[in-house]
């Protein structure tokens, strides 16, 4: 394995984290994953900007017709938000479909997160709620 960003094999680990709601896995070096740090404070900044330009895209957008009314405003943030900004900066390389299904994907995600959750903390009532949310999604987007 070597880093994703100098491709070095000397010192090289393996970070998870979550980026738009989805699991990722990004291989760095010591010397590649200090400097980058060194950069996160400066780039935080600026995405927090970056999307806060991009509300008015989502809240004009019809990626609310995905939702079928059952998304929290928590919940678009991690889903449809993420898909909206995508389609608005690269109008014309995607298509409904995929859409549909990243928002669904990304949705679900949300979904078993809360599920784990609600079990953690032995509220079954909610559990099942976002169960057959989860189930109806599946059935419905997915085609499972």
């Amino acid at each position: 394995m070597s880093c994703d960003v100098c491709k070095t094999d000397i010192n090289v680990k393996v970070y998870k984290f979550l980026s738009d709601g989805i699991p990722k896995e990004v291989h760095m070096c010591s010397n590649c994953l200090r400097k980058t740090l060194k950069e996160a404070a400066i780039f935080k900044r600026e995405n927090l900007k970056y999307l806060a330009g991009y509300m008015r895209v989502v809240q004009d957008s019809d990626m609310g017709n995905f939702s079928g009314g059952h998304l929290s405003s928590g919940d678009l943030v991690f889903s449809i938000a993420p898909v909206a900004v995508l389609r608005e900066l690269f109008a014309g390389e995607s298509e409904s479909q995929l859409e549909q299904r990243e928002v669904a994907m990304r949705h679900l995600y949300v979904l078993k997160h809360r599920l784990e959750e609600a079990l953690k903390r032995e509220d079954y009532k909610s559990a099942h709620k976002i169960k057959n949310q989860i189930s109806m999604i599946e059935k419905t987007m997915l085609g499972k």
